[in-house]
């Protein structure tokens, strides 16, 4: 399991990890993410795309409201 803190929260389906920027482009493609912590705590949503250079995520589905910094997954 990998815990990561959101940095940057941009809108409902796209957050920023920085401290996951060290993996590969893609790599956490089509992988589950459940928030345990923060605005969006007990959400499970699936990556549909990662961006190694920024650590950005794309998930689905969109939550409501935006993601930020108190959220954990």
């Amino acid at each position: 399991m990998l815990t990561a803190a959101v940095t940057t929260g941009t809108d409902t389906t796209h957050f920023a990890a920085s401290s996951l920027a060290a993996y590969e482009n893609d790599f956490f493609n089509d992988w589950k993410a459940r928030c345990y912590q923060g605005t969006h705590k007990d959400i499970t949503v699936t990556v549909t795309d990662f961006v190694t250079s920024t650590g950005a995520f794309t998930l689905t589905p969109a939550v409501t409201g935006s993601y930020d910094t108190t959220d954990r997954f």
